[in-house]
């Protein structure tokens, strides 16, 4: 899995697919949705996550958009590219 969700986000926002998986060219696609009541600013960042609890890793590549604004309820779709394939 390549993106993580930070336990307070958690709560705030729900993420379509779960699980995200890249195709042969490294690219997640994942759409997020805000279950707050008002606006929220939001920040994306490419991380290994570990089944057992160990701390994300960073990741090299390209995230669109990096920052976004949710107003309450609001979706966004979220573009990531691996930058090393190999990764994963």
């Amino acid at each position: 899995m390549l993106l993580t969700i930070a336990p307070l986000a958690r709560a705030a926002l729900s993420v379509t697919p779960p699980q995200l998986h890249p195709d042969e060219t490294g690219i997640v696609v994942t759409e997020v949705q805000s279950s707050l009541q008002g606006p929220s600013r939001w920040s994306v960042r490419l991380v290994r996550w570990a089944a057992d609890g160990g701390d994300p890793t960073p990741i090299e590549g390209h995230i669109s958009p990096r920052f976004f604004r949710l107003e309450a309820g609001g979706r966004q779709m979220i573009r990531a590219q691996v930058k090393d394939r190999g990764i994963y």
